[in-house]
């Protein structure tokens, strides 16, 4: 092996450790003990150096005898590695981390005297770890094993548990275990470290096993979805130092829970959870070993000490959040190194003397609070981080920013150490210091938001490591080319300031710069070419500048390699007490606060405009944002058609420019644009329908251009996009614009665009452009002429491909043909299929064909698809004979009428065509028909029952025409049906094979209409999608329901439901199935021709053949669903569905309590219980919704305050708690909850703060509400029918007796009901006299 020897310290053994240099050859060193060949930092691996190993190397290993300890970790070996280790049987410690060993048939074996094991970091995909080792379990020595992040099935049987009772030290971080392991665990009675971080534990911790654990010193439980209070079985854990419960749903009031009365207490490591933190902490009064607390994101609660106590700790970290005030026992701490006060809102003048009592202080976050005063802070010798900024929001003047006043502090710049400096959202002013430049290892800076002026100090350029930089919205002046030397930029807003000049170049060799926002400010010139070399950025925001020149085309390179960067929010306190094995906890802890901010930058927002709105970014978010904003400039010339490439982006901005030309068709490949703005620039032609495509867009706009001809097609995201997007174009036509088509109108003619050209108008002289322009062009000419005259063989081909492009009237051998969405016009061109009779495969639809079919006999066809043109009359009479082989027939939206020869299709659309009058009857003759689609038609009459005995047939569409009539039981086979949008007054439960089934929109009585929903829904276990929108419904919701775990859209709103909302509901939508859904049909064109060493022909009729055979798997599933969200109602389509999940119980009578195990939808988009009559407070457990985009809980009756654990929710869109009976402060203007207005909050009388206009500072009386009902979820009735017979009659007969009673005793009363039952006496006899004496009279 090619290593160097090295023995940097005497040993009191032999020791030999390889790493890179010579080769080895170790005759001296048969008796070594210690061998040690791990990686090395280096640049060839991303562990370092491998320890290249030969034969003859494994060889003279097993010559090792004597070997106790062996360390090859951060290498590359694979499993057979474990060959050689066998032989040395002496083998006490064995370290084989950070290596690619993976799966094979080789085997730890004969190893009986091992004691410590190190296999983390692998591969290894085996059963149990079991597998791995062949070990004695009888004599086995083990005490220390980390198998953390592998790929272990299981870590062990539980019943093998016991042949771990040496086990002390256990670390299996990021695996699979048992759910029942922490409870079989007790057998492992020697253990010290345990920790199971990120195995996906959930549930309660139990009663037994665990807290047997009597010798347990460092227990990390972090990371995983384990719920409820802590047993108290946990105080028997006398020997805990270290407890890491960071990351879980843990409940409860931690002064009543077991970790009160452990006073061994080192690490209490508590942050986002659900724990209750008494903001005194006088229940760890006699904790005196404790020195580490985080417990940001969690409840903290006030209270007023009893008595003042002095605490026997000496703390030396700690992170709270939400606390509203400084604890008191802060007062007697004088160690700290580590002080996160966050988002506390604690008012009053800054805290100085907290900073002056602990001069060790390395990191301070002291963000989101209400400080003023001014700064007078001590010499800090060890500073790294100092946040002292406002809360992360874009929006000024709300609660808990601070308001520190004055000069920005230069005496900042003696903290030479300082790597992060956030002093933004105040009220600070003057220049920024000089000696600012001092800070030369700063990594972060942000003074954003400020009242600062003049130029960036120049001195700047010593910032050789800064990665985030934050100057916006200041008074900051000048040019920034002082940043050139941050060869790690990765961030650089300087938004809303008046720096001037032009886009620096050397933007474009900051290579790893992702995020460029300079928007606002007075820059000119044009955009630099170079900065498509900045390859990772994906925000580029430069608008309203006086920015000229075209778009440089080599734009569309960016934004497509974006690093994979996994940065922790800075706030999370990254505790690695068990990451180096069998070391001890306190010397890691120390390690984990000096690297500490290595990530601190990563909780920066980035802004960015889309969608009409401007909208945050922070932390992993930003990893999914891209977006590029070119908006309020200058620009002119074309659109580049390169920008088609940025098929990673979400929102781009041309607009309020001078752009020419026509909306490049490459647009349809930016996949993933959710915004899409090119509204007032001078944009011509016409928009292309390619458009189409793009299915996630939400904003799309073109108004104000010149562009002609009809506007796109009003289908899938275009079918949402209003007159707005469209106005200010004079000849444009078409939905949703109130201008028809159909009346001939002057098209007007622009002259071509000119000729811009990208580069500076000095860059090259005009005159010698000309001149070479010209010889070159003839050079080119020339070279041509020649070439063709030498080879013959080129010029015959060159002739020949002309040929063919320019007429197609000489093509006798297509069999595949594809002219789709051309708008070419004209007569249907019959003469190019009877010039074509191989034709396998047709695609003409989306022209503007017109006139009739004169098809001609062509055998092989067998997909014809002429939709979306205008083609009128009957189809051929003879169509069934001309195409025999015929398997895929769409003539959807044309004129067409139905022939009578059509016996031999199988799948037909003729959707859209105007048919009126009755279902042809002459469809009965296709008796191989699969799919039949009638739907949007003029239809009328009776359902035929004849379309059921056509006994292929699986899916049948009529929807949206005049159907009427009942639904035949002869439709009894199908698998999918759509009626909707008819007449039809009934339905039946005879469907045993339908997977779709819709029937909205109807006037259906009986089961679905009336009546309770039925139990029967949940057994059926496949059902996704159940929409009972707005029917006469009524009885509670039957909790059977959970057990359709793939339900992933529920919406029974609007109807008369009574009773509790399920528990068990927080069950469903977890198991997501893969796609169910596919597009209408599925067509591949594509060419097969690369069969090995076959003929190319071949490969494409095997291509055809395929595709034919998968085309209608799921024919059924172009059929939509509707679900009502944000105020709206969206259609979703085809794999749209697998990505939409909501549940809307609104507009029902609902009662009780809002389950928190709602909380457990953690897939959901959409929730929606409005207009109830719901009790009780808002769950906290809603925290955990963090897919939720909509959550309406209006119109109830719910009590209590807003839970703070809200914050958490970054997707939040529409949110409203409007119209209950809520108390206490609105939650914290941050993230998503910084954008809802009034009418969130309004119609809670005594909810206070903004975005309320009432103040919190007022005392006001507090409503007390009784106790919400203990309703039951059981569903055998929904009252005791008995009970309520005689409770009635109970009820009766006290009114009758009170009656009676109330006559008798009163005259008055008595005298006026006598008068009244006469007066009603006399009236029925007058009605009956009159209407029988005139028949009396006429039988005399």
């Amino acid at each position: 092996m090619n290593s160097w020897l090295e023995c940097s310290r005497p040993q009191s053994e032999p020791l030999l450790h390889i790493c890179c240099g010579i080769t080895w050859s170790f005759p001296d060193f048969v008796n070594t003990r210690k061998f040690q060949c791990e990686g090395r930092g280096s640049e060839s691996s991303s562990y370092g150096h491998r320890c290249i190993v030969t034969d003859s190397g494994f060889e003279k290993l097993r010559r090792l005898r004597n070997l106790e300890a062996l360390d090859l970790s951060g290498n590359r070996f694979n499993h057979s590695i474990f060959e050689p280790i066998r032989q040395s049987s002496s083998l006490k410690s064995l370290n084989l981390s950070r290596n690619y060993i993976g799966s094979g048939s080789d085997r730890l074996s004969g190893l009986d005297k091992l004691e410590i094991l190190d296999l983390s970091y692998n591969y290894l995909d085996l059963e149990n770890v079991f597998s791995t080792l062949q070990i004695n379990t009888s004599r086995m020595a083990l005490k220390r094993l980390d198998i953390r992040s592998n790929q272990f099935q299981s870590f062990l049987p539980n019943e093998e548990l016991g042949a771990l009772r040496n086990m002390e030290y256990l670390l299996l971080d990021r695996n699979i275990l048992d759910e029942n392991f922490l409870r079989s665990s007790g057998v492992m009675s020697s253990l010290k470290v345990l920790s199971v971080s990120r195995c996906g534990l959930n549930g309660t911790l139990p009663l037994q096993g665990l807290c047997d654990l009597k010798y347990l010193e460092e227990l990390s439980l972090s990371r995983n979805k384990i719920i409820g209070r802590l047993p108290a079985c946990l105080g028997n854990l006398t020997f805990l130092r270290v407890i890491d419960l960071t990351d879980n749903q843990f409940t409860g009031n931690i002064a009543s829970s077991p970790l009160s009365s452990l006073l061994s207490l080192e690490y209490l490591l508590l942050a986002y959870n659900n724990f209750e933190i008494p903001i005194s902490f006088e229940s760890f009064a006699n904790h005196s070993k404790l020195k580490f607390v985080t417990a940001e994101n969690n409840s903290v609660i006030l209270q007023t000490n009893s008595i003042s106590w002095i605490p026997k700790f000496q703390l030396e970290a700690l992170t709270l959040s939400n606390c509203s005030q400084i604890p008191s026992f802060l007062h007697y701490q004088l160690h700290l190194r580590l002080l996160g006060l966050s988002r506390c809102n604690i008012g009053g003048d800054f805290p100085n003397w907290l900073l002056q009592n602990n001069f060790r202080l390395g990191e301070v976050y002291l963000d989101g609070n209400a400080f003023t005063g001014s700064l007078q802070l001590p010499f800090l010798p060890n500073l790294e981080a100092l946040d002292i900024s406002n809360i992360g929001s874009i929006f000024p003047k709300l609660s808990g920013d601070n308001n520190l006043s004055g000069n920005i502090p230069a005496w900042l710049g003696n903290s030479s150490s300082l790597k992060y400096l956030a002093l933004s959202r105040n009220h600070l002013k003057g220049h920024i210091p000089p000696d600012y430049c001092r800070l030369e290892g700063l990594w972060v800076l942000d003074l954003s938001e400020n009242n600062l002026a003049g130029m960036i100090p120049s001195c700047f350029s010593a910032f050789q490591y800064l990665k985030h930089v934050h100057l916006s919205k200041n008074m900051l002046q000048g040019e920034f080319n002082m940043f050139s030397n941050s060869s790690y930029l990765k961030l650089l807003d300087l938004r809303e300031n008046n720096f001037s000049g032009s886009i620096p170049k050397w933007l474009g060799s900051t290579f790893d710069i992702t995020i460029l926002l300079l928007k606002g400010n007075r820059l000119q010139g044009t955009i630099p070419p170079l900065l498509c070399h900045a390859r990772h950025l994906r925000m580029l925001d430069i608008s309203h500048n006086n920015l000229s020149g075209p778009i440089p085309h080599c734009l569309g390179n960016i934004t497509q390699q974006a690093p994979i960067t996994v940065e922790l929010p800075y706030r999370i306190f990254r505790y690695v007490g068990f990451e180096k094995f069998g070391g001890d906890a306190l010397i890691n802890i120390e390690y984990s606060v000096e690297s500490f901010n290595l990530d601190i930058y990563a909780r920066f927002i980035a802004v960015f405009t889309t969608k009409y709105n401007t909208y945050s970014y922070e932390g992993g978010i930003l990893s999914y944002m891209s977006g590029v904003d070119l908006s309020c400039n200058q620009l002119s010339c074309e659109i580049p058609k390169e920008l088609g490439n940025l098929t990673e982006i979400h929102g781009l901005n041309l607009s309020h420019n001078h752009l020419t030309g026509e909306i490049p068709s490459e647009s349809s490949n930016l996949q993933n644009i959710e915004s899409l703005d090119l509204s007032y620039n001078n944009l011509t032609g016409r928009i292309p329908t390619q458009l189409l495509k793009l299915t996630t867009l939400e904003v799309f706009t073109v108004a104000h251009n010149n562009l002609t001809g009809r506007t796109p097609q009003s289908s899938a995201q275009f079918a949402t996009f209003s007159e707005s997007s469209y106005e200010g174009n004079p000849f444009l036509c078409g939905l949703p614009l109130n201008i028809s088509c159909t009346e001939p109108r002057e098209i007007p003619i622009y002259p071509p665009a000119p000729n811009c050209c990208e580069d500076d108008a000095s860059f090259l002289a005009m005159e010698s452009f000309y001149i070479s322009f010209l010889v070159a062009y003839a050079n080119v000419v020339v070279a041509v002429v020649v070439v063709l005259w030498l080879n013959p063989k080129i010029s015959i081909g060159s002739l020949e491909f002309i040929q063919l492009l320019s007429n197609t009237n000489y093509q006798h051998h297509l069999r595949l043909l594809s002219l789709s969405k051309c708008n070419i016009g004209g007569d249907f061109p019959n003469w190019l299929l009877q010039n074509n009779s191989k034709l396998g495969q047709l695609h003409l639809d989306g022209n503007a064909f017109t006139g009739s079919l004169q098809l001609p006999f062509l055998p092989n066809l067998k997909t014809l698809d002429i939709s979306n043109n205008k083609i009128r009359g009957k189809l051929p009479p003879n169509i069934g004979s001309i195409f025999p082989n015929l398997f895929v027939s769409i003539m959807s939206n044309n004129m067409l009428e139905v022939s009578d020869n059509i016996n031999n299709f199988e799948n037909l659309y003729l959707d859209g065509n105007n048919f009126s009058g009755p279902i042809p009857q002459k469809l009965s003759t296709a008796l191989f028909l699969s799919s039949l689609d009638l739907s949007e038609n003029n239809l009328s009459g009776n359902i035929p029952a004849w379309l059921g005995n056509i006994s292929s047939l699986r899916s049948l569409a009529l929807s949206r025409n005049h159907l009427k009539g009942h639904i035949p039981p002869d439709y009894c086979r199908l698998e999918a049906l759509d009626l909707c949008e008819n007449n039809l007054p009934s339905c039946f439960s005879a469907f045993q094979n339908l997977k779709h089934v819709h029937l909205r929109k109807n006037k259906l009585q009986r089961e679905f209409n009336i009546g309770a929903i039925p139990k029967w829904l949940g057994s059926t276990f496949d059902i996704t999608i159940l929409l009972l929108k707005g029917n006469r419904l009524q009885g509670t919701i039957p909790p059977l329901l959970y057990h359709a775990r793939y339900l992933r859209m529920l919406d029974i709103s609007h109807n008369n439901l009574s009773g509790p909302i399920p528990h068990c509901l927080g069950n469903i939508t977890q198991q997501q199935e893969g796609s169910r859904f596919s597009n209408r049909y599925i067509l591949t064109d594509a060419y097969v021709t690369k069969v090995f060493g076959g003929d190319a022909v071949i490969g494409i009729e095997s291509s055809i053949k395929r595709s034919l055979e998968n085309m209608l798997v799921d024919t059924y599933a172009w059929v939509g669903a509707e679900f009502s969200t944000k105020y709206n109602t969206y259609s979703y389509e085809g794999r749209m569905v697998d990505y939409m999940c909501g549940i809307d119980l609104s507009c029902n009578q609902l009662s009780g309590e809002i389950p928190k195990e709602l909380g457990n939808l953690t897939h959901i988009h959409a929730l929606n219980l409005s207009h109830n009559h719901l009790t009780g407070a808002i769950p906290s457990e809603f925290s955990n919704l963090r897919n939720i985009e909509s959550l309406d809980l209006s119109y109830n009756n719910l009590t209590g305050s807003i839970p703070t654990q809200l914050l958490k929710l970054k997707t939040l869109a529409v949110f409203t708690v409007a119209h209950n009976n809520l108390t206490g402060r609105t939650p914290q203007r941050s993230a998503q909850i910084a954008t809802f207005s009034e009418s969130s909050y309004e119609g809670n009388p005594f909810l206070c703060g903004l975005p309320l206009n009432i103040s919190c500072t007022k005392p006001r009386e507090i409503p007390i509400y009784p106790p919400a009902p203990n309703f039951c979820e059981d569903d055998a009735s929904f009252l005791d029918m008995e009970s309520f017979y005689i409770s009635f009659l109970v009820a009766y007969a006290n009114v009758v007796v009170a009656v009676v009673v109330v006559l008798w005793v009163n005259p008055y009363w008595r005298n006026v009901w006598f008068y009244f039952v006469e007066s009603f006496m006399y009236s029925c006899y007058d009605y009956l006299a009159l209407k029988c004496r005139p028949n009396l009279l006429r039988s005399l």
